[in-house]
């Protein structure tokens, strides 16, 4: 069993420096009669206690060592300046196999140098501590672990200020640092197992003047470090004020988390605020940025892997200047196909469908439109233009009827015709839709039936598109507000014989007469959903 001293360490020291303080009256009395000595009297005192020394000897001690300045400076650099505490236990069972040691050293050094250059005033205490222990036997889950950890924790304060010709810094600074590590070996199977922890914070405030500039910067500084084998996780913090006098201020905080593996590529996420008194900037390293409302488990907002997702959006203005993706999936469309008209007891004859996808962000819905015309030869003067959709959910050839539309082809027929087609389905979808087109003749400006028929080649180009709103359905056209897109009217100018512009409703397109009319603009911005 070791032995275990204790020391009074305060009163050793008190003692001490009552026996330093002793010394140093004894020397002020020989330093200020020391121009009386010479080396005859030197050998008198060696003698008084009994040491035989030579007297050429004492005689080149006194001229070339014992001066006053040598004194001085030994008291100076040797008693004065440092303090030191050392404390150390240790523990050996060899038997055991284990060995442990704890230890603890405390230093305080106070100094001022003075060089042909500049001069160094300095103030500082470092605390240093460890522990360690080897060869401790742990029972595992299968098999023993032979441990050893060591630990350590490391203080240093620091008072400084350095002077030259050229520059003055004064220095403040507390550095702590703490660590922590643990080595696990399996006897049996060989696997060893390290892991590590590290925390360093650093505080300092410096006051400089450097080549005629003035600065003043105050930094903390934090580090957390954590590794087993050869993964690792760090937290890096700093934050900053830097002020100078030629103009340059800033204030700076830098956040910085990383987590990787040795010998890849470490994943990064991380924020900074800067000001530097005239532009600010927040920038944030993320996969996802996300903000909740405090009441619910749905981000009002949020970002991931570059996209930008608006659970509910209030826009007083919107600017767009190039809309892309699936906020508003525009996708066009084009054929051609053989198809007969008439007669009118044939009813309705299909002229193509158009598949529109589902928003491609799921659980997004969109309003499904479509904007399009086709052309053809018409022997009758009225087409019945009906528009249906269809759901994935129902079934994409199970159809709901949006709208009908008429055109007037031509009077007495046998003529080319360009008839518009556009609608809107009356609410938001989440799944993929079919719009189709079908087509009836009737004669007499649509009041009556044909039995003419008259087939060609047909052509059709235009869009279909997905538009994200709300879940209102509600249509606006020349101020009245409609419940459904059937009902919104079509608008249009003609330019008459005579020049005229003429604007007309939707009847009055259907039923005017355009033979010989050279301008023609249909309008069906009208038809517009609520977003």
């Amino acid at each position: 069993m070791s032995k275990m001293q204790t020391i009074n360490l305060a009163d050793n020291i008190n003692a001490a420096f009552d026996k330093v303080n002793e010394n140093f009256d004894s020397l002020d009395s020989a330093v200020s009669n020391f121009s009386i000595l010479d080396s005859a009297d030197v050998i008198d005192i060696f003698n008084e206690v009994d040491i035989d020394i030579d007297s050429a000897d004492i005689t080149s001690i006194v001229n070339t060592i014992l001066t006053e300045d040598y004194f001085l400076s030994v008291i100076n650099e040797e008693y004065l300046q440092q303090f030191t505490i050392n404390t150390s236990v240790d523990l050996t069972d060899v038997e055991a196999g284990i060995a442990a040691n704890a230890s603890a050293i405390l230093l305080v050094e106070s100094s001022i140098s003075q060089t042909d250059s500049g001069i160094t005033v300095l103030a500082q205490q470092i605390q240093e501590t460890q522990a360690q222990l080897e060869g401790v036997v742990v029972g595992g889950i299968d098999e023993d672990l032979l441990a050893s950890a060591i630990t350590s924790a490391n203080s240093t304060i620091v008072s400084r200020i350095d002077a030259d010709s050229d520059s003055l810094v004064a220095l403040s600074s507390i550095v702590d640092s703490v660590s922590a590590e643990l080595l696990l070996l399996d006897q049996t199977t060989g696997q060893q197992i390290q892991a590590e922890a590290d925390a360093r914070s650093a505080l300092s405030a410096k006051v400089s003047l450097i080549d005629g500039k003035v600065t003043s910067t105050s930094e903390l500084v934090t580090n957390l470090t954590s590794r087993v084998d050869s993964d690792f996780a760090t937290i890096n913090e700093t934050l900053q004020t830097v002020v100078s006098d030629d103009g340059t201020t800033t204030a700076t905080w830098d956040l910085d988390l990383i987590v990787g593996a040795d010998n890849s590529d470490p994943k990064v996420a991380g924020l900074k605020f800067s000001n530097d008194g005239t532009t600010s900037d927040f920038s944030i390293t993320t996969d996802a940025f996300k903000v909740f409302n405090g009441s619910t488990d749905v981000p009002a907002f949020k970002v991931e892997n570059g996209d930008v997702f608006l659970d509910q959006v209030s826009i007083n203005t919107l600017t767009v200047g190039d809309l892309q993706g699936d906020i508003n999936v525009i996708t066009p469309f084009s054929g051609s196909g053989y198809r007969t008209w008439g007669p009118t007891s044939a009813g309705y004859k299909l002229l193509t469908t158009i598949d529109l996808p589902a928003n491609g962000t799921p659980g997004i819905a969109h309003v499904p439109t479509i904007s399009m015309a086709f052309s053809g030869i018409f022997k009758t003067d009225t087409a019945y233009i009906k528009l249906s959709m269809s759901k994935a959910s129902t079934g994409l050839d199970n159809y709901t009827q949006i709208q009908v539309m008429r055109q007037r082809s031509t009077s007495g027929g046998s003529s080319w015709a360009v008839i518009p087609v556009v609608g809107a389905w009356s609410a938001p979808v989440s799944e993929d839709v079919r719009f189709k087109v079908e087509v009836q003749m009737y004669g007499d400006n649509g009041t009556g039936t044909t039995g003419a028929s008259l087939g060609g080649t047909n052509y059709w180009s235009g869009t279909v598109a997905g538009l994200v709103g709300n879940v209102s359905n509600s249509l606006t056209t020349g101020g009245s507000t409609t419940t459904t897109a059937e009902d919104a009217g079509v608008s249009g100018t003609v330019v008459d014989t005579d020049g005229n512009t003429v604007t007309l409703t939707e009847d009055q397109l259907n039923n005017y007469d355009y033979s010989n009319i050279p301008n023609v603009n249909i309008d069906f911005g009208a038809v517009r959903g609520v977003f």
